[in-house]
């Protein structure tokens, strides 16, 4: 999110400069618009109140919405930790 250059035990590359970028592209206009969206940017879909398989954000050199992989086992350790 704009400060790997504060980091100086690792050698960024360019791809991790982009990739801080665009998060923090998202970040300042959730913050600013409550919607991390802008033109400049991949769509990033809203969640849906009660999907059981809510689309992901993969912030990377090429970002894009993609379908949750592991949800049932997300759905397990909530049912584990969070039982009523």
């Amino acid at each position: 999110m704009g400060n790997l250059h504060y980091i100086k035990a690792h050698k960024w590359t360019e791809d991790d400069y982009q990739v801080s970028q665009t998060m923090e592209y998202y970040f300042a206009n959730f913050i600013k618009t409550s919607n991390p969206n802008a033109e400049n940017l991949p769509l990033w879909p809203a969640a849906e109140a009660n999907s059981t398989s809510p689309m992901l954000m993969n912030i990377n050199t090429q970002s894009q919405a993609e379908e949750a992989k592991n949800d049932d086992r997300y759905r397990f350790w909530e049912m584990y930790y969070f039982k009523k």
